[in-house]
């Protein structure tokens, strides 16, 4: 919830880091120019706030998870959930949707406001299946159907109820047309 372009980085002591951008010797000659003074409070405050709140919000996002997860896996015939039952991070899941190329679904829900990826946001643009999936035993055409869907701090019920109307629509036309084509 902080301001764009403000950041921070933690580091083990001692690790050695090589500046990017020479001159100045700010920061024990790790970096050059001088701070935005009012951007780095107002990361300061965001990030004592979504400390003070973070145990309520990863029960929230793990009850919404939950929800999404159990109503996709009801109103989409055959749909699974990667890693269920395993110890996952509670704003994200991955569901598969037999039949359906994740990449058409994806793009079909963006269109309605939900945001969606078929893989991790390191490996966006990949042609390939997951790496991940593929390491959790899926086949290729499997790890091809799966969508990763993210809840975080600014997610409203609201979100969590559309995904799950528009969800099971989409996969719905993208299965229709799978079984109309020749």
């Amino acid at each position: 919830g902080g301001p764009v372009g403000i950041g921070a980085l933690v580091r083990p002591t001692g690790a050695a880091l090589t500046p990017i951008i020479e001159g100045g010797g700010q920061e024990r000659g790790l970096r050059a120019g001088t701070p935005a003074a009012a951007a780095a409070l107002a990361f300061a405050a965001a990030l004592d706030d979504a400390l003070e709140r973070r145990g309520d919000d990863l029960a929230r996002l793990r009850e919404w998870r939950d929800r999404l997860e159990t109503g996709l896996a009801a109103a989409c015939p055959g749909a699974w959930v990667n890693g269920a039952g395993a110890p996952r991070v509670a704003g994200i899941t991955s569901v598969g949707f037999p039949g359906v190329e994740a990449d058409l679904l994806v793009a079909m829900l963006d269109a309605v406001g939900v945001c969606a990826a078929t893989g991790s946001a390191c490996a966006s643009g990949a042609t390939e299946p997951s790496h991940v999936l593929s390491a959790m035993g899926l086949e290729p055409a499997d790890a091809r159907a799966c969508v990763r869907f993210s809840l975080g701090w600014s997610t409203t019920p609201a979100d969590v109820d559309l995904a799950g109307r528009v969800v099971p629509r989409a996969v719905g036309e993208l299965v229709a047309g799978l079984a109309a084509a020749p």
